[in-house]
């Protein structure tokens, strides 16, 4: 499982800084919606494509479910895009981990509107193409959007130091918080980041500054 740390340089910190950053840390987890119909056929999805999970997909989903056991991790929310590929993914983590509360969904983790592109076959395009497509969002809203909901899921009232928050999204919304961590371009968020289908990614969200 990989772990998305602070930019910041956190081996130089002061102890009394670092005890801070500790005590002050929400565990977020991200998973990427297990395999789509529309991935299996090579197709851009995008929000118009709501696509199911394949087989492969529920498999992927399971053993992100374990993996979770596996590691130790503490589950205490879990909040979907509401696309069905995610709240399925949601769903059969939910259940292998048997989490006892319900999957909340937020419509701002859903993946990046493509606009035209929606359900045409996948090709080599370049991060400029894809939003500059007719009817495409606008990258900006869409960084937006997305740092927003992360926001809320690490500052919400259920969300205190120590409490694990599980996030099941799409692939362009771990692109644009990636490109937001790094001050990117967010018309280049497209691929600017590596993240499979089903794998548990931690995001650790610092309360201070």
């Amino acid at each position: 499982m990989r772990s998305w740390w602070p930019s910041r340089n956190w081996k130089s910190c002061p102890w009394r800084t670092m005890k801070l950053l500790y005590f002050n840390i929400i565990m977020l987890y991200f998973v990427r919606h297990g395999e789509s119909e529309a991935n299996r056929e090579g197709v851009f999805a995008g929000q118009r494509n709501d696509s199911p999970l394949t087989l492969r997909g529920r498999e992927q989903a399971r053993l992100a479910g374990r993996a979770i056991i596996t590691r130790g991790i503490s589950i205490d929310r879990i909040i979907a895009s509401p696309l069905l590929r995610a709240r399925e993914t949601a769903k059969i983590i939910a259940r292998v981990i048997r989490f006892e509360g319900g999957v909340a969904t937020d419509p701002r983790l859903m993946e990046y509107d493509m606009g035209s592109l929606s359900f045409e076959p996948i090709r080599e395009i370049t991060p400029l193409e894809l939003v500059s497509a007719e009817g495409a969002e606008d990258p900006q809203v869409f960084l937006e959007r997305a740092v927003a909901a992360v926001r809320e899921a690490a500052t919400h009232d259920e969300a205190t130091p120590g409490n694990n928050t599980l996030l099941v999204s799409h692939g362009g919304i771990y692109d644009i918080l990636h490109i937001a961590r790094t001050k990117g371009d967010p018309r280049l968020f497209f691929r600017a980041a590596d993240r499979d289908n089903g794998e548990v990614i931690a995001l650790p969200w610092p309360l201070i500054s």
